[in-house]
């Protein structure tokens, strides 16, 4: 479900903090401080000189500046809607679909702002720093590697323990996963040592894609290949990786309807009050940004 897709790792990070600010001590803090975070982000995965660092500091505050003016109340509402939803105990594939659909009209938003000087900026990257982003990305696949070199004896207890850290994913949402949700999880990802390692080989090759890309400095290919990356497709066109790709994405979407249909009543009340105090906090920074402080 965690399908890697550059740059999209550095992309989300404009919106996915304003979706997750619940909870956290520091909301405020990082809602106002969002444009230092993505190039935060931007630096840890392309270890940034400090002149393009510097060079990406003012278009990234201009996007986070438009998003907080101009999408922060369209957010409010999607989150509303959400939470309309969770009190009817009630999300169905269409609400989902329509929950999807109009963030990705935000991330190609995001997407079409930031390219130009995203562009310009992977054009810089030198050989030393493609080999740090390389590096920095074959990490995310440790602990699927690890699981995948077991034994058919030790393959098993290690896929549970995979299988658990996926789970605990969504306690932030739902509390813990029951058993059941957990079989549920691997039965609708489709998840075996076969499944798995076709995964692995698409991550692989999407990785391989884009780091050939960079080596190439060519300005217009990369940002055309930023602009695919916020669209369903993506950026890699392998016939391939596209058939498994939306084969990953329908399946994400069915164990996502599934769990919310076999939601228990303490894990709906823990979902409600979750989406509640982000529409509070959503609503409080509305009247902040609205007010200019």
């Amino acid at each position: 479900m965690n399908f890697w897709r550059f740059p999209r790792k550095i992309l989300v990070c404009f919106i996915l903090p304003i979706l997750i600010l619940s909870g956290c001590a520091y909301k405020r803090m990082i809602f106002n401080n969002l444009d230092w975070l993505v190039v935060y982000q931007m630096d840890s995965y392309l270890d940034l000189t400090s002149a393009q660092e510097k060079s990406i500091k003012v278009p990234v505050q201009d996007t986070v500046d438009w998003l907080k003016a101009e999408r922060l109340p369209a957010i409010t509402d999607l989150l509303r809607d959400v939470q309309t939803a969770v009190q009817a105990r009630k999300i169905d594939a269409k609400s989902y679909e329509s929950w999807v659909k109009r963030v990705s009209v935000w991330r190609l938003e995001v997407t079409e702002r930031i390219t130009p000087p995203l562009s310009t900026l992977l054009k810089q990257l030198d050989a030393s720093q493609i080999d740090h982003l390389e590096r920095k990305l074959a990490k995310s696949d440790k602990n699927l590697v690890n699981l995948l070199e077991r034994s058919d004896s030790e393959f098993p207890d290690e896929f549970a323990d995979y299988v658990d850290e996926a789970a605990a994913g969504y306690k932030f949402w739902v509390g813990k996963l029951r058993k059941d949700q957990k079989a549920l999880l691997v039965d609708k990802l489709g998840w075996n040592r076969a499944m798995l390692t076709e995964q692995l080989k698409q991550r692989r090759q999407a990785r391989q894609f884009w780091i050939e890309l960079l080596k190439k400095r060519d300005r217009d290919q990369l940002a055309t290949a930023i602009r695919n990356s916020a669209h369903p497709e993506g950026s890699f066109r392998d016939p391939d990786h596209l058939r498994f790709r939306k084969e990953s994405q329908e399946r994400a979407q069915g164990f996502l309807i599934a769990l919310f249909a076999s939601l228990d009543q303490e894990q709906w009340q823990h979902l409600e009050k979750v989406v509640k105090e982000l529409v509070v906090d959503m609503e409080a920074l509305n009247m902040a940004e609205r007010s200019g402080s």
